[in-house]
Parts: structure tokens; C-alpha cells; sequence
């Protein structure tokens, strides 16, 4: 309001009051001076109301009201700190593999054969009186006579189509023979190979086959080098004869062989191979891990087995790896490479969304998984190959790219940092304009976190604030452990760790109004070390926490004061002043407050009239106490409201150097309830109730002929 106006209304009303109580109308206004001189008090109500906390400031992100009317001041900070799946768990490129395949015994389709041998033939061996003899008997009845044990002639059996020389690895020959003669005989044999006449196994026995009858014997064709020509030579014949006259035809009477291979494998030659399994090995791949991480359980979005394949094996290879613990979709993960003879081949096989049993070999139920190659014979129609056991296939293989969408096990101890930041709270920019005691009794630090990383961690956080004084105070917290999910299907976990007056220095840390809040840290993963194998992560595991500064308005004050130089608003610049009526003429003021006060706090003020020019406070407004605070109960809530009357005066002197000082230095001063020796809570409910009256005392000197 400006002072002119309030100068001159007070003059108006002074005027109207006089002559409506004084003036006469026997006066006669002629005979009286035009000059006049008034001295009168005034008193009069110049407003009343209240004020309700609710309704005089608004909640904010950074002012909350809180549903029991409570207010609180909170500064956020919502990335204190994050890590995620990538710095609990990394299953890095595995190292190159090397395998090495030698080709092993192969199978060999059975195969048989067979000749005869004629009595005539036979007996060319035979000594000439004697061959002379049984020549006389060709054609007749006779008596058979008895054959010593003599030499006979070879058998060439028909040659076999599916092999050219061989050394076995294990099958069995089975030679039968059949007596064709006339009379029982005795035959001592053995098998030759055609190419060199070099034996194959042992010499057969065969004793008292009858006539028309045959007998059987075989030999182990293991480490036996076999060709494709056999011979059966006769190394003797014996006979007893007959004891009554048969038949005798040199030419017809005869001895036949068959011969019969089965239950073939060879290991070196040349042959045609049929289509075979022929190496079947279990292994395991072990993944290499760091920190002591084990896995039990891998679910993989992406993941290759880069591989060369080198082949000496001179017949087409077909390659099968069978993982027999991973899963691609319903089926066995399985692949099959065909290769080609004494060939190489690259490529790469993909895991992609394989789920992997990493916990079925009891004696290491971690970091490997079974891993089968087959390796299979695949004719290629091209006849004859020559093959021996030094040919192999080699298999070199790396797996890379992995990337997993749920991995359970052990992931090991290990820490990493939590790299320092800070939040500006601004609370020294008042350090300047408060002094006396003030403590916020119940200040909260809440960690606020979402943790879907299934495994315990624990954070060390290194929380300071610190003022522009250099003052500093940590907050010296516990050690935190956070809450994690316990399977996939309740993650993430969302909670708050909270330290207050009672577990750390929060207090302190307040009461210094720190103008940041300076905080570092580290987590350690598994504190406690290996537990069990209970530790998971998906892909998109992390730890989100969030810092929160929450200052309930629950405090102490001993004399705390605020205060704060404004420029003069009242001052008028002389081209404003009243010639006839100034501030001069009122000689005091007295301001009359009736407060029904529903706050628990006690406030005064003091308001200094600064000349900046002189730099002297010309005046000074003094009120130790306007109005006291409201009786609270243990809980620092107010019980009921106090009422007080207060008279302000304000002097002339005061009034008049409004006109000189260009700045108000005011200060207002505060006491919480019982000196402040106990805390209060401000609710939004409290209310102050005033009525203000003016009483002014005003001389005032004016002319009527002007």
C-alpha cells in the first residue's frame, strides 16, 4: 500500500472524526483563525483471519503431504547406482578344442567261398605204386584200400569280391568239410594265402568223417592278413579202407570245402567298405570360467561351435555330434556334417536357443556338458579303398557369440566399484542467513532398489555430505544386503533399505545443511561365499537403486534464526512526498494482535531501518516474542492451540527514518515448543487464528485560507 495514501487516509479520518465530535454550531467561523493544530489518537480493527499450513503452500515432488497430514521434504537421486547381468556373470569365448579320431576297425561284409578236389587229383601225391593201385580199382567194386597218412594236393577256392589283401581285427573263418569218398577219412589242412602261400591261422584237423559226411572247424582271423585267393592244402590224408568192396571213380569220388568268413573286422587293406558307424565316443566340453563360477543349468539365446574338420580316411565321412543333456526345442540337439575323402571342412553349428544340462556327471556336476561324436563310413560307390589305422579324422572346434537368456549355478565372489557422483541438496546456500540451533530429529536415507539378479549382494555405500564451511559428516552406514528373488517367476524384487537416527549419523549429516551429497561405494557379489548352486541370472538381469533423502518436518529449534537484507519497499523518493502531511505527523503507531496458535513453534522478529550510505541501522523494530508456541504431546504433536495478545508499537522515530533507511535487514526468530528442547512434528492441519487492531497517535498542522 502506498505510504502517501495511508498518510492522507489517516489524516481524512482524523478530520471527520473532530468535527463531527467537536465543532458547534453557535462557532463563528469568521472570527476564527485560519490556522489549526490537531493532536488526536485513533484506534481502529484493521483485519482478522486465519491460516491453515495446507492451504498456504502446495505439495510437490520435492514438499510432500502425507495422508496423516505429516510433511516431509525429499530429494531423490533415482540412479544412485546400476549393474547388470554382464558384471555378475560372463561366459567368455571358449578356448580352441582339438580331437583327434583314428579310424579303428572297420566292418567287412561276411563272405564265403568253396572247391573240390578229385580222388585222381589227390592222388598225385601219393607214392606211384601206390596212385598205380587205386587206378587199377577206377570203375570196378573192389576193396578200398587203407591210406597212411600221405601228402595231398590244394584246394583253390573261388576268390572273394569285396576285398583284395586285409589284416583282420577280429572275425572268424569256418571251414567245413565234406567226404565225398567212399571210405572214412582223416585230414590235416591249412589255408593259404594264394598271393605268397603265406598260412592263414592254424592247421585244421579233421578225424573219421565218413563217407557222405562232412565235419567242421574255424580259425580267429584276429591279426590274420587274409587276400581274396585262398587255397586249402591237404598237408595229409589217412583212410583205413573198406572191409567190403564200394564203388571206386577217380574221377568222381572227391573231397569239397567250403569256406565261410563272418563277424569281420579289418583294420588296415584294401576293401570295399559298407556303410558303418564305425567310431562312437563320449566326451565333454569344458567351459572355462573366471571367479570361480559354475554352472549347473544354461539356457542360450546365441551361440556358435565354429569347426574345421579334417579327413584321412579315403572314403566319404559322415560326422554326428549329439549333446545329449541339451534340448532344442523338444529334440536332442544334434548335427550331422557329411565329409567328404581326405578332405577339410569348416563351418559353424548353431546353439541358439538350446536349453543345457550342465549337472549330470555326478563326479563334476558343473562347467560340462556330454558331447558325442559319431563317425560313420559313407561308401561313396567307388569300389576298392586302401585304408590302415593310422587314418583319422581330426576335429578342431571353438565355442563363441554366447549369449544366454537364463544361466543357474555359482557365480563365484567377486566386488566391483560404484563409481562417486553426487546430489546437490542446496542446503548451505542458508548457512549465511541462519544462526541458533535447528535439527531435523528424524531424517530417513532410503535406498530404493529393483533387484532381479538371483543372487545375494551386498553393497558397501560411502555417503558424506558435506557444506560450504568444509564441514563434513558420513553418513557411516551398515552394510547392506539386498533382498533378490528366489526363481525366475518373482523376479525382480523391489524394496527399500532405510537408515535413520537410530542405525547411522543421519542426524549429523543434516545438521550440517550440506549443499551435497557426496556418495561411492561397492557391491560384492555372494558375501558369504558358495552357499549351494542356487545363484540365477537372466539375460536382462540388474540391480536398479535409487537414492532418497527424506526430511520429515520433525525438528528442534533453539533460537534459530533466519535473517535477510531487502531493499526498502516503504521508501519514497522526495518527488513523492506530501509538503502538507508526512510521516512527521504521526507520532506513534501501536499494532494489537490477538493469536490463537496452532503451530508448536514460538516467533519473533526484528526488523533494522539500514542506511547503506552511512552504513548505520538509523532504527530498529524489535519483537522478542509475537506470539509463543502451542503445548505438544510425546509425539511432538500439538495438543491444543495457545492464544496470546501482543502489542507492537512503532515509534515515530521509526516511522520517520522509513523515509531514509533504503534497506530492511530483517530477521525472524524461532523456538520450537518448551525452548526447544523437545522436537515437534508441523502437520498440514495446524492453523493460526489472528485479529489485528491499529491504534495511532497523529499531530497534525493545517491552514484554511490556503
Amino acid at each position: 500500500m502506498n505510504k502517501r495514501f495511508i498518510y492522507t487516509g489517516l489524516g481524512i479520518i482524523s478530520f471527520f472524526i473532530l468535527i463531527n465530535s467537536c465543532i458547534k454550531e453557535t462557532y463563528d467561523f469568521e472570527k476564527l483563525s485560519t490556522r489549526a493544530s490537531l493532536k488526536i489518537g485513533i484506534s481502529a480493527p484493521v483485519v482478522k483471519g486465519s491460516l491453515t499450513l495446507g492451504n498456504a503452500i502446495e505439495s510437490n515432488d520435492t514438499l510432500q503431504f502425507l495422508d496423516d497430514n505429516s510433511i516431509k521434504i525429499v530429494f531423490k537421486q533415482d540412479s544412485l547406482f546400476t549393474f547388470d547381468v554382464s558384471e555378475i556373470l560372463e561366459i567368455p569365448v571358449q578356448d580352441v578344442q582339438n580331437r583327434s579320431f583314428q579310424l579303428g576297425a572297420l566292418k567287412l561284409a561276411d563272405f564265403s567261398g568253396g572247391g573240390s578236389i578229385s580222388l585222381d587229383e589227390i592222388s598225385t601225391g601219393f607214392p606211384p605204386a601206390f596212385r598205380a593201385a587205386l587206378q587199377a580199382l577206377d570203375g570196378t567194386t573192389s576193396m578200398f584200400p587203407a591210406i597212411p597218412d600221405l601228402p595231398g594236393d590244394s584246394i583253390t577256392i573261388s576268390p572273394f569280391s569285396n576285398f583284395v589283401l586285409v589284416e583282420f581285427g577280429s572275425g572268424t573263418i569256418s571251414m567245413t568239410i565234406t567226404n565225398n569218398l567212399p571210405v572214412e577219412i582223416s585230414l590235416k589242412v591249412v589255408i593259404l594265402n594264394a598271393s605268397d602261400n603265406s598260412q592263414v591261422g592254424d592247421t585244421l584237423i579233421f578225424n573219421n568223417v565218413p563217407p557222405g559226411g562232412n565235419a567242421n572247424s574255424q580259425i580267429d582271423l584276429a591279426g590274420e592278413i587274409v587276400s581274396s585267393s585262398l587255397t586249402v592244402e591237404l598237408v595229409t590224408i589217412s583212410s583205413p579202407g573198406s572191409s567190403v568192396p564200394v564203388a571206386i571213380n577217380l574221377t568222381t569220388d572227391e573231397i569239397s570245402v567250403s569256406v565261410s568268413a563272418f563277424d569281420l573286422t579289418i583294420v588296415r587293406g584294401q576293401a570295399i567298405l559298407p556303410e558303418q558307424l564305425f567310431l562312437s565316443v563320449t566326451d565333454t566340453i569344458q567351459f572355462n570360467l573366471d571367479n570361480g563360477v559354475e554352472i549347473t543349468f544354461l539356457e542360450i539365446n546365441t551361440a556358435n561351435i565354429d569347426y574345421t574338420l579334417e579327413s584321412y580316411i579315403t572314403e566319404n565321412v559322415e560326422v554326428v555330434i549329439t549333446l545329449p543333456t541339451s534340448l532344442a526345442g523338444a529334440d536332442t540337439t544334434r548335427f550331422t556334417i557329411p565329409l567328404g575323402a581326405s578332405g577339410t571342412k569348416t563351418g559353424q553349428l548353431s546353439l541358439d536357443n538350446t536349453v543345457n544340462d550342465f549337472s549330470t556327471d555326478p563326479a563334476q556336476p558343473y562347467n560340462s556338458i556330454p558331447f558325442e561324436y559319431g563317425l560313420s563310413i559313407k561308401p561313396s560307390g567307388g569300389g576298392m579303398i586302401i585304408f590302415n589305422l593310422a587314418d583319422s579324422v581330426n576335429f578342431t572346434y571353438q565355442i563363441s557369440d554366447i549369449d544366454f537368456s537364463y544361466v543357474e549355478g555359482y557365480f563365484g565372489q567377486h566386488n566391483f566399484n560404484i563409481d562417486e557422483d553426487s546430489i546437490d541438496l542446496g542446503l548451505d546456500e542458508i548457512e549465511d542467513l541462519i544462526s541458533g540451533t535447528f535439527t531435523f530429529t528424524n531424517p530417513i536415507v532410503n535406498i530404493n532398489y529393483s533387484n532381479s539378479v538371483g543372487v545375494p549382494v551386498s553393497i558397501d555405500l560411502n555417503l558424506t555430505g558435506s557444506n560450504s564451511e568444509g564441514e563434513i559428516q558420513a553418513l557411516n552406514a551398515d552394510t547392506m544386503n539386498f533382498e533378490y528373488p528366489t526363481d525366475r517367476y518373482n523376479s525382480p524384487v523391489t524394496s527399500t533399505v532405510s537408515f535413520n537416527k537410530d542405525n547411522t549419523d543421519i542426524v549429523g549429516l543434516i545438521e550440517i545443511r550440506p549443499g551435497k551429497i557426496t556418495y561411492s561405494g561397492g557391491a560384492t557379489v555372494n558375501p558369504l561365499g558358495k552357499q549351494g548352486w542356487d545363484n540365477f541370472v537372466t539375460g536382462e538381469s540388474s540391480v536398479v537403486a535409487g537414492l532418497e533423502v527424506e526430511i520429515p518436518f520433525e525438528f528442534r529449534a533453539n533460537n534459530l534464526t533466519l535473517q535477510d537484507t531487502l531493499e526498502n519497499p516503504l521508501k519514497l523518493e522526495d518527488s513523492q512526498e506530501d509538503e502538507d502531511f508526512s510521516v512527521d505527523n504521526i507520532e506513534s503507531a501501536r499494532l494489537h494482535l490477538l493469536i490463537n496458535n496452532g503451530f508448536p513453534l514460538e516467533i519473533g522478529f526484528n526488523i533494522q531501518l539500514y542506511d547503506s550510505t552511512t552504513d548505520q541501522v538509523l532504527a530498529t523494530l524489535d519483537v522478542p516474542s509475537l506470539f509463543s508456541a502451542a503445548s505438544v504431546d510425546g509425539n511432538g504433536i500439538v495438543t491444543e492451540p495457545t492464544q496470546d495478545t501482543t502489542s507492537i508499537v512503532i515509534t515515530g522515530d521509526f516511522l520517520e527514518n522509513l523515509d531514509i533507511a533504503d534497506k530492511l535487514i530483517v530477521a525472524g526468530s524461532f523456538n520450537t515448543y518448551n525452548n526447544g528442547s523437545q522436537p515437534v512434528k508441523i502437520l498440514t492441519t495446524y492453523t493460526l487464528e489472528f485479529k489485528i487492531g491499529v491504534s495511532t497517535r497523529i499531530s497534525y498542522e493545517f491552514d484554511f485560507g490556503e
